[in-house]
């Protein structure tokens, strides 16, 4: 297959350089301006600013440390609103597997 065909088949014809500036433009004219004002009609507590140029490694560690610096308070455990049918079910919920289970007419179903 010559280049030109791979090349063209690979980038999108939204990504070329007109249809660039144009995305870019819009949203610098339309959605950052609506973005600024929801932004504005925020709590500042409320808001957490990362930088989108670092490693997603680094932007989920900067996230992780800005959460951990709010009060927040550990969810309330699951608690089951039937026993389990079996002796096995109570087995395999006490060995600390992890997921979420559901029950739906009368069987457990994993998610």
């Amino acid at each position: 297959v010559p280049t030109e065909i791979v090349e063209r088949l690979v980038t999108r014809p939204e990504d070329m350089i007109p249809d660039v500036g144009e995305s870019i433009q819009f949203f610098k004219d339309q959605l950052l301006r609506m973005l600024e004002e929801y932004m504005a009609s925020l709590p500042q507590s409320y808001l957490v600013e990362l930088d989108g140029n670092m490693s997603p490694t680094i932007l989920f560690e900067q996230l992780l440390e800005r959460l951990n610096a709010y009060p927040i308070r550990r969810a309330a455990l699951v608690q089951r609103f039937f026993p389990p049918e079996t002796d096995e079910e109570e087995i395999s919920h006490e060995s600390g597997e992890m997921g979420m289970h559901l029950y739906l007419d009368g069987k457990e179903r994993s998610i």
